[in-house]
């Protein structure tokens, strides 16, 4: 007989934010050891994910209706949508180039999740140490799911993919007029991915 009790939908993406967990974990050690900067850029991929899928998982297990938890999910921000962007372009630089390293230019593509992390800060600040009372989630709505957030983190990962595919698309051309074995080393799941 089935349990009443256990909650499926928490269990089946509870499954995929431990395989995203460990994945993260070793992509990071073997970015690590072979000192490619890929292994990382995959890892931290990876671990966005799994925080993306967090506040859908605990919120499967209703944490959403225990105080303190609340609270502590609604200030975390787990969508990192400007951040996103910039790690999948990234990681596509380091896997079709292998001696890329970033630039202190290229740090300028994480300004607008430095500040989408700062307004997390700032709001968490007033409402939990200034306050001590919800000015700015009165309304009981976490602010990751905000319609202007949604819409140009959207926009922003949609910008990262077509220059991700761009980037591939000449590094796939230069193979197949530079060498005879192109099709083995042209990482065609990059235009899946």
């Amino acid at each position: 007989m089935l349990d009443p009790d256990f909650n499926y939908k928490f269990s089946f993406l509870l499954f995929f934010f431990i395989q995203a967990i460990i994945f993260s974990g070793l992509s990071l050690k073997k970015g690590k050891e072979s000192g490619l900067p890929s292994g990382r850029w995959l890892s931290t991929f990876l671990f966005l994910s799994a925080m993306y899928i967090t506040p859908w998982m605990l919120g499967m297990d209703d944490w959403y209706a225990y105080d303190g938890f609340r609270e502590f999910l609604f200030f975390v921000p787990f969508y990192q949508f400007f951040l996103l962007g910039p790690v999948i372009y990234f990681y596509t630089l380091s896997l079709l180039d292998p001696s890329w390293r970033l630039s202190k230019k290229e740090w300028l593509h994480f300004i607008p999740a430095g500040l989408y992390l700062l307004y997390s800060l700032i709001i968490a600040g007033i409402d939990l140490l200034v306050l001590d009372e919800f000015y700015f989630y009165a309304d009981g709505r976490d602010k990751d799911l905000d319609l202007w957030y949604q819409i140009s983190g959207l926009i922003w990962m949609i910008l990262y993919s077509y220059r991700s595919l761009t980037i591939y698309q000449k590094y796939r051309n230069t193979i197949f007029e530079e060498v005879s074995f192109a099709e083995t080393i042209t990482y065609s799941w990059i235009r899946r991915f």
